[in-house]
């Protein structure tokens, strides 16, 4: 046969029906590959943050500057998740761009301001305290 095919181990699932291998060496290597594949860690692709410099410069310049807690900061962007989806909605054009007196009608409505002067009521004490700051 040409090259051999079954001393290629692609060429084995191409031409199953030619195969020099016995069953249990087959299951063997079905093993070493299964298994190697298992211990290649998932987290591999994904983006991971907090291990980026810059995100841990910005996180202990919040932590002095700021006075935020470097821990918190640090679990918020471990658990961070990179979406193209996102990315995308930022980069894209708007369709059309809008004066105030446009985006006042939408975002000043009755409802909303009702509901701000409860929301700034109700958490007064904590508003006051972030202001001192």
């Amino acid at each position: 046969l040409w090259w051999n095919f079954d001393s290629h181990l692609i060429f084995r699932f191409w031409h199953f029906d030619v195969c020099a291998y016995s069953p249990k060496e087959d299951f063997v290597i079905f093993r070493i590959i299964f298994f190697t594949l298992l211990m290649v860690p998932v987290t591999t692709y994904a983006v991971e943050y907090v291990d980026r410099a810059e995100v841990q410069a910005f996180v202990k310049e919040l932590a002095v500057q700021e006075s935020f807690n470097e821990r918190d900061l640090l679990t918020v962007f471990r658990n961070a998740e990179y979406k193209q989806s996102v990315i995308d909605a930022m980069t894209r054009p708007a369709e059309r761009t809008l004066t105030w007196a446009k985006y006042q009608d939408i975002f000043l409505t009755e409802r909303r301001t009702v509901s701000g002067i409860e929301f700034m009521e109700k958490n007064r004490v904590a508003l006051e305290a972030a202001y001192e700051v």
